[in-house]
């Protein structure tokens, strides 16, 4: 294992090379903005733009490490139908329906739950496996998706300024 194997495993815990690519593109920008451009910038963009970047390591870290919503053979009351149902699945994209119990009715809580080839893993409401972050976007990290979405585009426009 090379050098930057050993940097992407031990040091980041990611098991794939497009999010160390990401974290590490993170830091070329925050870093050439920190020697190149942060001199002819008012104090106050350098601030914004400061903890913009602090905010998207923080949530790239969070997004890597959160659960999309795994489903398990025993994780919970309403995931038992679904041990019966995964045999009968041919296609690994087709969808799960789990019947609704007391708890997720009228809850607006879909129970939609995909198979994703990437991860080996049933995913409670998959939306995509995003290669860049290298994790599902499921029912549980939806919205830290979106929040880190807006993150950087937000980021990339302070950088423009």
């Amino acid at each position: 294992m090379g050098f930057g194997g050993w940097c992407r495993r031990r040091l980041l815990q990611v098991h794939a090379s497009a999010p160390a690519f990401v974290f590490f593109n993170i830091l070329f920008i925050w870093g050439f903005y920190v020697s190149v451009i942060r001199q002819a910038v008012p104090l106050l963009n350098d601030a914004v733009f400061s903890c913009e970047v602090v905010f998207l390591v923080i949530g790239l870290y969070s997004i890597l490490t959160s659960d999309p919503g795994i489903v398990t053979n025993g994780s919970a009351s309403s995931d038992q139908p679904l041990n019966s149902s995964v045999s009968q699945v041919d296609n690994h994209d087709e969808e799960l329906e789990l019947p609704c119990h007391e708890s997720t009715e009228g809850s607006g809580l879909g129970t939609r739950v995909r198979y994703c080839r990437s991860c080996k893993a049933y995913i409670k409401g998959l939306d995509h496996h995003c290669p860049a972050f290298g994790n599902c976007i499921g029912q549980n990290n939806h919205l830290l998706f979106l929040i880190l979405l807006f993150g950087f585009i937000s980021t990339e426009a302070s950088y423009l300024v």
